[in-house]
Formats: C-alpha cells, structure tokens, sequence
C-alpha cells in the first residue's frame, strides 16, 4: 500500500512540477503578480486573420499591457519607482512600446 501511495505524490509532485516552469515569460516569474494577459491576448489575434503582419504586433502589445500591469501591481506593494524592478519593466515598456508601434 504505501508503494503506491509514494508512487502517486511522486507523480503528483512530477506533474505539477512539470505544469509550472512552462510559462513563457520573458521576466522572472515572480510569486506576486498574478499571472494575466493570457485571456487578453486570444481576442486581439483572431480580429483580422488577414493582418498576418500584424499579429506580432498584438502579441507585442499584449505584452506589454502585461508588463504595465505588472509595474502597477508592484507599485502598489510599495516597491519604489526607482526599484531595479520596476526600472526593468519600464525599459521593458519603453522597448516594448516601439516595437510594437514601429
């Protein structure tokens, strides 16, 4: 009995263990900010599927709504705005902004 029990967490454990660094993030997945932008991202890509082109561009901007959000979220912690964080996703925005504008 205990064999399969162990057998069981151990599966458990792999699964879970497999389901959480697949997020393709280009920050650190930081435990505080929520995970977001996936549900945003979808409408924006099927509104004009002849705008091939452009496609990158919504991606980038949904990208970017992520890294807004994710500032704000870390503003409102408390984090300082010249915290080596928030510097990071401002140049992030700043980038990410002109790239997706271009």
């Amino acid at each position: 009995g205990t064999h399969d029990e162990l057998d069981s967490l151990r599966a458990m454990a792999g699964a879970e263990g497999k389901s959480i660094p697949v997020v393709s993030e280009p920050l650190e997945a930081k435990g505080t900010a929520p995970p977001q932008g996936s549900d945003e991202a979808t409408p924006a890509s099927t509104n004009d599927p002849e705008e091939g082109s452009r496609a990158t561009n919504s991606a980038a901007s949904a990208e970017l709504a992520r890294w807004k959000s994710e500032r704000e979220a870390l503003l409102q912690q408390g984090y300082p705005t010249d915290d080596p964080l928030v510097v990071k996703l401002d140049g992030l925005i700043r980038a990410g902004t002109s790239r997706a504008f271009a």
